[in-house]
């Protein structure tokens, strides 16, 4: 078998499916997982939608052109007021934090 190509006989071998649903509930918990995440890592409203709308994201944006701008919007206006308050305290933390001088003992020898 040559070096880096796939051997059909290989049971560890990843391969892709896809699976026909009837409705967009797929497509739509997927924008909102998505949503989700990057409103974790403290993404803002502005950010979240130019990703969706920027074809170099492929899975945000299929759900763009899937579900519409409004649908997307919205979902991504729940996981913005979803997250804000914990990513608020998050950043408050960290100043207050970064702020703090602490002394510590030195050992000398």
């Amino acid at each position: 078998m040559p070096y880096r190509e796939p051997d059909p006989e290989d049971p560890m071998q990843r391969v892709g499916v896809t699976i026909p649903v009837e409705d967009d509930s797929s497509c739509r918990e997927m924008a909102e997982c998505f949503a989700e995440e990057y409103a974790r890592q403290g993404w803002n409203r502005r950010q979240l939608l130019e990703m969706f709308s920027s074809a170099f994201y492929s899975g945000p944006h299929l759900a763009w052109l899937q579900l519409g701008e409004e649908a997307v919007t919205e979902i991504v206006d729940q996981a913005v007021q979803m997250w804000k308050p914990m990513i608020d305290r998050q950043s408050e933390n960290e100043k207050r934090t970064s702020n703090t001088i602490i002394d510590l003992p030195v050992i000398q020898t």
